[in-house]
């Protein structure tokens, strides 16, 4: 990339105009071909448009020549009878095999009937694009996130070469030189008003017509999806739930050049269900509250506490969010089985791949030496078939978790909110431990025989942050001090540990420092604790960011994510003595010390 006092050039072999399904699709497509792809979106990447907002239909019908003819029969006569069959047929075609692309390497969760066949009828668009936008990072697309496309550049043959854009973020033109370009910005519906389509500003048309273009079919239009005001999908007026974006009624071309006020911390996080916003409660007769059902104020209002988010989903739905710094506020997290059950198994160390299938790690996008490495079958226990979802479940609320924490680093360091962003393409290892009792001299706890006790030897965690829960009331983590000495974390009920990585020290020039710990055998009990460790995609590396950067020359060497997990064999060898384990790792497998019946 190249730089001058008002405008950036970057070159490209495909430029892609526009972030919803179309455009992901083709980044998609361009770059599994070899290409190097340059996406530019208005909005942000699988949070804006229609589609990110809602969802979608597809037309998904299954290879039978009857079922196709009768799919396109019905078509033809929505539109009047003036649709074209060799369009609709390369539409059923593509839609078909993106679809089956879509649950084969991206595991969408489609919904299945009572014969457990999966339903293709239509997409849940946030769960849909927030996968699309995974799946471009790691196939090495560049995205330019809020930064739109404000004209093609066209060389003195007529031939389009790229375009030029403007980065939201910095006021900076942007002027990408590409050998194609695909234009995928939507349709022309902002002033419908409906959910999403604030940035449908008829962008493509446009950009295509003044190059020269010829267009077709402008006066057909397709339904949008419309959300009722108040509901999952869309925030109370002036209180916005945590992760949703923040959107102007004004027209995107009028505030061109400026970002939300308040950046997001993580626009792919939608409100569970069981989601709580606070309101105020109306004044009824007699300046009394209104504290009874509307239409019925004979009946008070019961109020039921949510179960927890990790429980089985038959237990009930996700509680209020929480802000992580008010750990009191929080039910401590639990598993849906009894101690017992989990201590039945005997499990010493338990991790859990990221990618568990190598053909699939393949295909989205991890190169043959990650695939190696991070890509093995996870074994889950079959006799406890509860474990599984319980820890996918942990997984989810502790990177939630992490992601506001970071925010909090951000402020607390005076930049921008949106510093720390890990994006989606995260690189993340749950981890459950279970520490066995110190059958003698329990009682003690001097240093010395902290020493002897050892179960985890001291260290800090590679990655950028880890967030960690001790089930109980029952000591053994120790975090060190300045100065050397180890004291013990302090034990509170609901409360969440979490550790700087050293990942986030490279960024931060050292300002944020590891967070170095060990784990002592707690006394005459058998202790749990459940960690996930968050990181950014492998491919990304980590460097002091300008905002921290010394004039001087820095301390700390760019280390990309691959390197760092992958080096860090040796730091387990360290740390555990347990060369069968990491021997397991190595060869791909799940950490299963036992599993027993």
């Amino acid at each position: 990339m190249t730089s001058t006092d008002s405008e950036q050039t970057l070159s490209t072999g495909v430029l892609v105009v526009g972030g919803g399904p179309a455009g992901t699709w083709a980044a998609i497509k361009a770059a599994q071909s070899g290409a190097d792809v340059v996406l530019a979106d208005k909005g942000y990447t699988g949070a804006s448009g229609a589609t990110a907002s809602v969802g979608t239909g597809i037309w998904y019908v299954d290879d039978v020549p009857e079922l196709r003819e009768a799919a396109m029969a019905s078509r033809e006569a929505l539109g009047g009878h003036l649709a074209d069959r060799d369009w609709m047929a390369r539409v059923l075609d593509e839609t078909h095999a993106r679809m089956d692309e879509l649950a084969r390497v991206q595991r969408y969760p489609f919904p299945v009937d009572a014969h457990r066949r999966q339903i293709r009828n239509d997409l849940q668009g946030p769960e849909y694009m927030r996968r699309q936008r995974i799946r471009v990072q790691r196939l090495g697309v560049r995205i330019l996130d809020h930064t739109p496309a404000l004209e093609l550049l066209v060389d003195a043959d007529g031939v389009v070469s790229g375009a030029r854009a403007l980065d939201r973020t910095t006021g900076e033109v942007v002027r990408v030189e590409a050998g194609a370009v695909v234009l995928a910005a939507g349709g022309c519906a902002f002033q419908s008003k409906t959910l999403g389509c604030d940035v449908n500003t008829g962008d493509g048309a446009l950009l295509a017509a003044e190059a020269g273009a010829q267009l077709s079919g402008m006066e057909f239009s397709n339904a949008y999806a419309i959300a009722p005001k108040g509901t999952s999908l869309t925030p109370p007026p002036r209180q916005p739930a945590v992760g949703c974006a923040h959107r102007s009624r004004r027209r995107d071309a009028l505030a061109a050049t400026r970002l939300p006020a308040h950046p997001v911390a993580h626009p792919h996080r939608r409100r569970p269900a069981g989601h709580c916003v606070r309101r105020p409660l109306r004044r009824g007769r007699a300046g009394r509250r209104d504290r009874h059902h509307r239409g019925h104020p004979e009946r008070p209002r019961r109020r039921t506490a949510p179960a927890h988010p990790l429980t089985h989903p038959s237990e009930g739905a996700p509680p209020c969010p929480t802000t992580p710094t008010s750990p009191s506020s929080t039910s401590p997290p639990h598993w849906p089985m009894t101690p017992d059950d989990f201590g039945r198994l005997k499990l010493e160390r338990f991790n859990i791949a990221q990618y568990d299938d190598a053909a699939a790690a393949e295909a989205a996008g991890l190169s043959p030496e990650h695939t190696t490495l991070f890509a093995h079958a996870n074994v889950w226990p079959p006799q406890e078939p509860r474990l599984r979802a319980a820890t996918h479940r942990y997984h989810d609320a502790f990177v939630d978790v992490a992601r506001r924490v970071l925010g909090l680093y951000a402020r607390v360091l005076d930049v921008p909110a949106h510093t720390f962003l890990l994006g989606d393409d995260v690189y993340t290892t749950p981890v459950v431990n279970d520490y066995p009792k110190w059958p003698h001299d329990a009682g003690t706890s001097d240093e010395e025989k902290d020493e002897e006790k050892l179960l985890l030897l001291e260290h800090a965690d590679s990655s950028a942050i880890t967030v960690l829960h001790q089930e109980g009331d029952y000591a053994g983590l120790q975090g060190q001090r300045p100065d050397g000495t180890w004291i013990p974390a302090p034990i509170r009920l609901g409360a969440l540990q979490v550790f700087t990585g050293t990942l986030l020290t490279n960024w931060t020039e050292g300002r944020l420092r590891p967070g170095r710990h060990r784990v002592v055998a707690g006394g005459s009990v058998t202790r749990r604790s459940s960690a996930v460790f968050v990181a950014p995609s492998l491919d990304t590396v980590v460097e002091p960011l300008p905002a921290f950067a010394d004039p001087d020359g820095s301390d700390f060497e760019p280390v990309s994510v691959w390197e760092r997990a992958s080096s860090n064999v040796d730091e387990y060898l360290r740390v555990f003595g347990r060369p069968e384990q990491v021997a397991a790792w190595r060869e791909n497998r799940a950490y299963v010390a036992e599993v027993t019946a």
